[in-house]
């Protein structure tokens, strides 16, 4: 009776542990593998190993002062399948007029400047299939929106749960401009409204927009750009650029954030926030 009992606690505690058991073999421990992608800004592969059905993902967007997303799943795949990895790159900072440079996986750039810094999006994580488009996206995490370098520069929208959130809006009244829209997972974020004309740009397929230009009035370089929108499934709006007239405060708005995407064929899918002011990540257990 006692080696029945032992016998069926062994059995137990091997179902627990993941251990499996073929015919006339001893138990062996079911492995899982993984490999972890980081930000190199280019383009990497990964091609599905003999035998792989579905791997589960874990995928960090791009962060700016708007958070990026996390998104993870299980999704189908062929063995011998060719994967492309996009991982994107945290929102850049400019230093003074020339605004800061757009980042990698589809961040926007932030606007020019007066002597204020700025921020543009950053950009998103993904996984596609044959080329990197909509048309062949598996998942994407959306990066978040620009926000303040300046002081007078607002914070960014987070990235898509699975919208973005759109860009903090100038609360001055006289010289007021608005955030760059969230994405969502069917259109580009709205561009946000310059103050005096100096608006934002709208975000696109897999593309931030662009942040606002300040419009520098009366020899005046106070002023900062819009922030840009951060890059994802579709883009997050850039936010509109600072007016330079002399006025206390002069506000620029924050970009929205990317939306993220995960295929139809997807399953266990979670949208969670992910990091600020950092680059992104692509995780592959199978």
């Amino acid at each position: 009776m006692m080696k029945y009992i032992l016998f069926f606690i062994a059995t137990m505690t091997m179902s627990i542990y993941g251990y499996s058991q073929a015919a006339g073999t001893p138990y062996m421990p079911i492995m899982k593998n993984s490999y972890t992608f980081s930000y190199t800004g280019a383009n990497q592969t990964w091609t599905v190993p003999a035998g792989i059905t579905s791997i589960v993902v874990d995928v960090y967007g791009g962060g700016a002062k708007g958070s990026g997303a996390r998104v993870q799943a299980t999704v189908p795949v062929t063995p011998g399948q060719s994967l492309i990895i996009v991982v994107g790159q945290a929102g850049n900072s400019g230093t003074g007029s020339g605004g800061a440079a757009a980042a990698f996986g589809g961040g926007g750039a932030s606007g020019s400047s007066g002597a204020w810094n700025t921020q543009g999006g950053a950009g998103y994580s993904g996984i596609f299939n044959t080329s990197v488009s909509q048309a062949n996206a598996i998942v994407v995490a959306g990066g978040g929106g620009g926000g303040d370098i300046a002081p007078y520069l607002l914070a960014g929208g987070a990235a898509g749960l699975p919208n973005g959130s759109a860009g903090t809006s100038s609360t001055n009244t006289q010289y007021n401009s608005t955030g760059g829209g969230g994405a969502t997972t069917s259109a580009g974020g709205s561009a946000g409204g310059g103050n005096n004309g100096v608006q934002g740009y709208a975000g696109s397929a897999l593309q931030g927009g662009n942040g606002g230009n300040v419009l520098l009035l009366f020899g005046n370089t106070n002023a900062a750009g819009g922030g840009g929108g951060g890059g994802g499934y579709y883009g997050g709006g850039g936010g509109g650029g600072g007016n330079d007239t002399g006025a206390t405060s002069r506000e620029a708005s924050g970009g929205g954030g990317g939306s993220s995407f995960v295929t139809a064929s997807g399953s266990g899918v979670s949208y969670l926030t992910g990091n600020v002011n950092s680059n992104g990540s692509v995780k592959i257990v199978y």
